[in-house]
């Protein structure tokens, strides 16, 4: 969303929408709350709703867009308008067709957030959006917060919860906090690692921080699922192995010297060939992997993908583009003491995870997790044997 001075803002109304995702408000305009908050949502739903469509007659298209778009605010109550709500329109198709047929009627008019006869919604196809973390689908994202809405809803009227704050998605039984449930019950390797993650599905956190699909803080113990990139269950499986996977193997304190981002993107190449081989779940589309990386640990993936640093710049993690999804801890973690507790945790964890996983034979293991599974039961040996592979070097003798 922007206030700000721009060419786009419309001179007599409150906001624009573009095809991009932007939104544009007037820059000395003022408004109630109420106002902005409809105004707002006006813009979202042009998006949700798909209208950014090109049509023969773009002022009738809009005008009818603007009609459905007032009338589902209308009908939910939300916010306040300056005029009363359309009559019974809820399909904008057959609204344009009976403007160009018969013209439009003065009580269709006005129901835009632009001003009188100013269109509100803004293509610009051509133009790059203003932000990185655009989503696939805009209707996907309306479908998802429909969907938690409804959930939420259903929660208040049966009594399970007080209010109807969707972003506590444990209680709601989302894909996410049901895969989260399934690594507990169902899959010993990772389940002490998933009960001990807060699992955080608030669109509003993970829109504040950048995370596109999913990312991971290991110190706090937290992992972040965005609702709004629409995974299926068997995709969250996969999502949520893969966070798992870098915090219990430590990839966040690990790289030491190394570039983070670069070492983030080594470390999901290996994760992902892994739980690819593993067949857990299904991964999402857009995922690092490459073949030519399979049998190698991220050490050795850093060092192949650092001779072409800019090309593997441009790869996007589950988080996004330029932005790692093993979150950035406390710089002071190790003084403090905490280091050497999460070590201890993931390790004991991670150990006990795989003797189990091997005694209910619970499905295949690549030799690489394997390795780094008992190479980090016994930190000690694998500097020794293996140097630098927690980005530092061994002391000579």
């Amino acid at each position: 969303m922007k206030r700000q001075e721009d060419s786009q803002y419309p001179k007599t109304g409150l906001a624009v929408v573009c095809q991009s995702g932007d939104i544009i408000c007037h820059p000395k305009l003022r408004a109630e709350p109420d106002v902005w908050a409809r105004v707002l949502a006006h813009c979202l739903l042009h998006l949700g709703m798909e209208h950014f469509i090109e049509k023969e007659n773009p002022v009738y298209w809009n005008a009818a867009c603007d009609c459905v778009a007032e009338k589902f605010l209308a009908e939910m109550k939300f916010g306040k308008s300056a005029a009363d709500a359309p009559p019974g329109v809820n399909d904008e198709e057959r609204l344009y067709r009976r403007f160009i047929e018969a013209g439009m009627a003065p009580e269709y008019a006005g129901f835009g957030t632009a001003g009188e006869n100013t269109p509100d919604m803004v293509f610009n196809e051509k133009e790059p959006p203003r932000w990185s973390n655009r989503p696939k689908s805009w209707s996907a994202v309306f479908a998802t917060g429909l969907s938690l809405a409804v959930q939420s809803a259903v929660s208040v009227a049966a009594g399970y919860r007080d209010t109807i704050n969707y972003y506590e998605s444990d209680h709601l039984k989302s894909v996410a906090a049901r895969a989260k449930a399934w690594f507990i019950s169902s899959y010993p390797l990772l389940g002490a690692i998933a009960a001990t993650f807060k699992l955080i599905e608030d669109p509003s956190i993970c829109q504040r921080m950048d995370i596109r699909i999913a990312a991971i803080s290991c110190n706090l113990k937290e992992i972040y699922i965005n609702p709004a990139s629409g995974l299926s269950y068997d995709e969250c499986r996969f999502v949520m192995a893969h966070e798992f996977l870098h915090a219990a193997l430590r990839h966040d304190a690990r790289y030491g010297w190394r570039d983070a981002y670069l070492w983030n993107v080594a470390c999901d190449y290996v994760i992902n060939g892994w739980l690819t081989e593993m067949g857990l779940g299904e991964r999402p589309s857009g995922s690092l992997y490459d073949e030519q990386f399979k049998g190698q640990n991220a050490e050795a993936v850093y060092d192949r993908i650092v001779s072409d640093m800019r090309a593997y710049r441009k790869l996007a993690t589950l988080r996004g583009t330029g932005l790692g999804d093993i979150l950035p801890g406390d710089g002071n973690w190790r003084e403090r003491g905490d280091g050497i507790d999460l070590d201890a945790f993931y390790r004991r964890a991670l150990g006990q995870g795989l003797e189990y996983h091997n005694e209910q034979d619970r499905g295949y293991l690549p030799e690489g997790l394997v390795e780094e599974i008992r190479a980090l039961s016994h930190p000690q040996n694998r500097i020794n044997k293996r140097p630098g592979i927690f980005g530092i070097a061994p002391h000579k003798r």
